[in-house]
């Protein structure tokens, strides 16, 4: 339990108290349980997606989803989305791309990319009918955080130090597996095979991402999870949308 806990204190804002716990192995324990903090995130997304159906029309009631996820998160991805950003856009070498990624100072591009995708977040949510919108609320969240498994499995960290090396650990395959099948379970049950393609091709280009971002900085940071997070979230959107309408 104190892993979970753990999990949702640092993906979220939902207050829970005060936890103990040993810092590095509850750290690397927590992280299996990422995609379970995200199906709690997208239960409360459908939740008041549907209450607020009632007195909403879909464009108001798009922004306000936005909102409610934003103040959820606190907007942790959004800052390393931003950070990663800034850093790539530096067109530096590799250590000032890291450094600039650090500096807590917002450069023009990273602006311009969290416009972009709230942007689109927005109309992929306004454009999703009934009750598509809600599958994709529901499964958004857990598939983005799946991803971060999936990143932490497979590239090494670029930094010597850095919080998100706390949570890094080889044990991480097999969560991404085991999580991995549970998630395409869920996306089976609830989307059937279109949905499963959906899956499939946000994997693939999360995984390009990732390649891309390791060529470039030789490995992942704190930051580009946060990125990878919002990516695989709106990738999840479109083709949601494009798969299911």
């Amino acid at each position: 339990m104190t892993n979970f806990l753990i999990a949702l204190q640092f993906l979220t804002r939902i207050p829970i108290g005060e936890i103990q716990f040993n810092e590095k192995n509850n750290f690397i324990n927590s992280v299996k349980f990422y995609p379970l903090v995200g199906l709690l995130i997208g239960i409360l997304l459908v939740g008041c997606y549907s209450l607020l159906n009632y007195f909403l029309p879909s464009l108001v009631l798009a922004v306000v989803i936005l909102i409610i996820s934003i103040l959820i998160t606190g907007g942790l991805h959004l800052d390393g989305l931003m950070d990663t950003v800034d850093g790539l856009m530096s067109a530096r070498d590799k250590d000032r791309m890291l450094e600039i990624m650090k500096d807590s100072r917002v450069g023009a591009h990273s602006v311009w990319a969290v416009i972009c995708l709230l942007l689109m977040k927005f109309a992929l949510l306004a454009s999703l009918s009934l009750p598509n919108v809600l599958i994709s609320l529901l499964l958004m969240p857990v598939i983005a955080r799946w991803q971060v498994l999936l990143s932490m499995s497979f590239w090494p960290y670029a930094r010597e130090k850095g919080l998100g090396k706390l949570f890094l650990a080889k044990g991480h395959r097999h969560s991404f597996i085991v999580n991995g099948l549970a998630i395409f379970l869920l996306v089976f049950w609830l989307t059937g095979l279109l949905g499963l393609i959906a899956v499939v091709g946000n994997l693939v280009i999360v995984w390009l991402f990732n390649n891309v971002l390791t060529r470039k900085l030789d490995g992942l940071t704190g930051d580009t999870y946060g990125a990878v997070i919002e990516l695989s979230e709106v990738l999840m959107l479109f083709l949601f949308l494009l798969l299911l309408g």
